[in-house]
């Protein structure tokens, strides 16, 4: 049974890769946490990993509902500390900050301006230049004189949607009359997307690659955890190799060009609070960044098998405000992401499909 001096964090979205993930780190954690969750639909295996689930609407279809569910949520469940896991509701929460804490709950989600940015990849591009990270030529697909720089660093080229997640919707290019029909095809709607210069692939590549068009293999991944100071704490690189845009094969990385990589970086980033994830390819002897995400990642439950427990550290960080312990790190091993099968009693789904929520048997009521 859950007692009620475990750590209780609320799991936005719990379904989805990122909610799973979050999920694996509390459960592999020595501390003693209280999983809440919300999610849109009753049927996924995070909602009943944990210990309490409420099925929420939309934020993006019903900001208002939403927001008052999960106000309510932190209150009646008493949280101590918000994990947004789907893109959509890392504004919202981050516009919610002072609310939350009015109501005892700190958000691991930096300020309104770096949130909404890191979900647009025209203004992540200006924001990894800010912070002085290399980038690779970017523009709007609406910039005609953007668009010809990006030419001039050769074919192929990228084109992807300025919102959007993992590889979505992304197209590799390979000529310049495909990239003017594909521009066309887009008309009025070209502002929504971007072309951007194509990283290639240096050194040898995982076998699962070979069978996609877009090459995704040795993709750098930086995990970075911010106190509320904006100071950085604890890092931790891995290389990957993606699968449908997915990380499957993870190696521990600690090597010159990251270390330069986040030694370089400002600090403090003003108005940067808890997990920012910076992903790039090497370009001979340097890092060139194209995505940057103020949340936990997919591989949020990988880290703890390499010694990071990032829920542990933005406890420490957040909600105790204090130094972290020193993380022992493991670089000899390997990891390998799978699916996995997962039951609950259908009985369980009734429930939560019915009264739209759901918690565990073994699990305290929530306080009236």
């Amino acid at each position: 049974m859950t007692t009620t001096s475990a750590r209780r964090v609320l799991l936005t979205s719990v379904g989805t890769g990122v909610g799973n993930a979050a999920l694996t780190a509390l459960h592999r954690s020595a501390a003693a946490y209280r999983p809440i969750a919300t999610n849109t639909e009753p049927f996924h295996s995070g909602v009943f990993r944990s210990d309490v689930c409420y099925v929420a609407p939309r934020v993006d279809r019903e900001p208002d509902a939403w927001a008052d569910l999960v106000l309510k949520i932190v209150e009646a469940e008493r949280v101590q500390l918000v994990f947004p896991c789907r893109d959509a509701e890392i504004v919202p929460v981050a516009r919610l900050r002072e609310r939350f804490r009015r109501a005892g709950a700190e958000v691991a989600v930096p300020g309104p301006a770096i949130a909404a940015a890191c979900v647009d990849k025209l203004a992540t591009d200006r924001l990894l230049r800010d912070l002085g990270l290399s980038t690779p030529v970017t523009a709007a697909a609406d910039d005609m004189a953007g668009i010809d720089e990006v030419i001039r660093t050769g074919f192929p080229v990228i084109v992807k949607p300025r919102l959007g997640t993992g590889t979505v919707g992304v197209r590799l290019v390979r000529t310049e009359d495909d990239l003017t029909s594909l521009l066309l095809r887009l008309g009025g709607s070209a502002k929504d997307w971007v072309v951007q210069e194509y990283l290639p692939i240096e050194g040898p590549q995982h076998s699962v690659t070979e069978y996609t068009e877009l090459a995704q293999d040795r993709e750098y991944s930086i995990q970075i955890l911010y106190g509320a100071d904006g100071r950085s704490r604890v890092w931790m690189s891995t290389i990957n190799t993606l699968e449908n845009g997915l990380p499957v094969a993870v190696r521990f990385d600690r090597s010159a060009p990251t270390i330069a990589a986040v030694e370089g970086l400002p600090c403090p980033v003003p108005g940067m609070v808890g997990p920012l994830n910076l992903q790039a390819r090497l370009r001979a002897a340097d890092l060139v960044f194209f995505e940057a995400n103020t949340r936990l990642t997919g591989l949020t439950g990988a880290r703890t098998l390499f010694g990071l427990n990032e829920v542990d550290v933005l406890w420490e960080l957040l909600v105790e405000g204090r130094e972290p312990a020193d993380v022992e790190f493991r670089p000899d091993i390997c990891v390998y992401r799978h699916l996995e099968d997962a039951t609950f009693p259908v009985g369980a789904l009734r429930t939560l499909t019915e009264s739209g929520r759901w918690r565990q048997p073994t699990s305290e009521g929530a306080p009236e």
